[in-house]
């Protein structure tokens, strides 16, 4: 394959996934009111995460999704796995109704408080981890850490541990150029 093609469909594919992620950002940072939390607030060592569960059965289906999403994002499809099983939908520290964590975000981070809140909730194993995006790595992590509690992953658009150090720095360079054009405020 000719580089120059190559970058550009890196490029091309990394575009998007950029906008999505600092758009989000802005959002966040501008404080919308978001309501009241449609779950319930879970202690995971002196911060709380937001953590939705809906139906029943077993085993329940565990969603991470991407980065600069929350729960709601997922509700019409947590509405529909509900009439088949038990759904959990949550939202990382510092996002949705979740608040913000005064650790690292790293992705073993992440997994050890899916983990906690999944226990504290009393959330019984097994898990089928759906992973959109960043949840990807989450959940892959999760699998691998606790593969007794696991009965499956489904990746949905996951992101790759590689993609970043594949992306060229002239794709990165275009893409805050197109996003200083936006009207964000």
């Amino acid at each position: 394959m000719d580089r120059t093609l190559g970058c550009g469909w890196r490029a091309t594919l990394g575009w998007p996934i950029m906008a999505g992620i600092l758009f989000q950002g802005k959002l966040r940072a501008q404080g919308p009111d978001i309501g009241p939390p449609p779950g319930k607030l879970v202690d995971v060592g002196g911060y709380r995460l937001h953590l939705d569960c809906r139906g029943s059965a077993s085993p329940t289906v565990v969603i991470d999704v991407g980065a600069g999403a929350w729960s709601i994002f997922f509700t019409h499809i947590q509405e529909e796995i509900a009439a088949e099983a038990r759904v959990c939908t949550y939202d990382r520290a510092g996002m949705g109704w979740s608040d913000p964590s005064p650790l690292p975000r790293t992705r073993e981070r992440m997994v050890q408080e899916l983990h906690a809140l999944l226990r504290r909730s009393d959330v019984p194993a097994p898990y089928v981890l759906v992973g959109h995006s960043l949840g990807g790595l989450n959940v892959r992590a999760f699998a691998t850490q606790h593969p007794d509690e696991v009965a499956g992953v489904v990746l949905v658009e996951s992101a790759h541990e590689d993609q970043w150090s594949r992306l060229p720095p002239e794709a990165f360079a275009a893409l805050r150029k197109s996003l200083s054009r936006l009207p964000l405020r």
